[in-house]
């Protein structure tokens, strides 16, 4: 099995640095394995499937809007994801006046995971209707994603983060909780009728529309969010950085270079960051004005040419983006 060294010399598997990278559409995620059949793929995603084998568990159960099952011993861990992602639909219903899918949250350990879903274990994903969606119950007995170390966080951040009462634990892991709320990102954006038109505005928009709900209802996850990004940007390298080169070989991306292309993750999280100090929420809804479902097909340079309608910027990021650069840099 090919392993790469990623992240303090850590070796991880390439089926798991897939995993920890793509978090994204089914389209990207069937890379994950190439040996996977056309009938195994479709299980992958089955809805249906997944609601057989989490009933086949027999796990305690939280009622509500969403849905919860959990492993035994894990209600409290559900009763917090619960809460994060259910309260991240019940805020978009409320912003946009309509009413989302009902979706299943599955929070389960290492044991239990691999009776669900075929993915290494804390590499959420949500499956097609009707939706479930799994999350780890421990994220520190997952591999799947690249979490900062210490020594990789500045001294400001660190005296921040303790003055708002995070432990080094709870620092480390909220950046995957995001994870989750960048998952449901995708659900709204297709329930809003929203055509990104591009794979990486998809990304973006996923990651933004998940920050927004924290920074207006779950403030004390934010740090966690911005620290994730912010390192695993710093941290990844990154061969490729052009904007278009992620468009047209996304696929050879995830399956034969998943450390670039969580390079290009991180990238689009640092331009959420600026892009959400100008424009907050309201983007959101600019965008679906923009990009209603059913236009006509654009490229990268059609779509940027639409965002520097909305928000000023696109055009000098995407070119900084090709030099390897973020943008965010000069802006902090």
């Amino acid at each position: 099995m090919l392993c790469f060294r990623f992240r303090r010399c850590k070796t991880i598997s390439l089926t798991v640095v897939i995993g920890l990278v793509s978090l994204q559409t089914p389209q990207t995620l069937l890379s994950q394995q190439a040996k996977i059949t056309d009938s195994q793929s479709t299980g992958m995603f089955s809805g249906t499937i997944r609601e057989k084998n989490l009933a086949a568990l027999h796990d305690p159960y939280l009622s509500g809007a969403m849905p919860t099952y959990y492993s035994p011993g894990q209600k409290k861990r559900a009763q917090f994801l619960q809460n994060l992602i259910a309260g991240e639909i019940g805020f978009y219903s409320d912003a946009f006046g309509m009413h989302f899918a009902p979706i299943t949250l599955a929070v389960l350990d290492p044991q239990q995971w691999s009776k669900v879903v075929i993915f290494s274990y804390g590499f959420p994903t949500i499956s097609l209707p009707p939706y479930i969606f799994t999350m780890p119950s421990d994220w520190s007995k997952s591999n799947a994603v690249p979490f900062p170390a210490k020594e990789d966080v500045d001294a400001a951040t660190l005296k921040r983060a303790r003055a708002e009462g995070h432990s080094w634990k709870e620092l480390q892991f909220e950046g995957g909780d995001g994870i989750g709320t960048h998952e449901i990102g995708h659900a709204i954006i297709r329930q809003l009728g929203i055509d990104t038109q591009t794979r990486w505005f998809l990304e973006f928009l996923a990651s933004y529309i998940g920050y927004a709900y924290l920074q207006a209802r779950q403030p004390r996850e934010v740090l966690g969010n911005e620290v994730f990004w912010t390192v695993g940007y710093a941290k990844t390298p990154h061969p490729h950085s052009d904007l278009e080169y992620m468009e047209t070989n996304h696929r050879d991306l995830v399956t034969k270079y998943p450390v670039n292309y969580a390079w290009y993750q991180f990238a689009l999280d640092q331009r959420v960051l600026a892009v959400y100090r100008q424009e907050g929420l309201g983007f959101i809804s600019k965008v679906k004005q923009s990009f209603p479902g059913g236009g006509p097909k654009l490229n990268t340079a059609q779509v940027l040419e639409k965002l520097e309608s909305i928000d000023s910027g696109w055009k000098a990021w995407a070119a900084a983006l090709g030099e390897g650069h973020s943008g965010y840099e000069q802006e902090k």
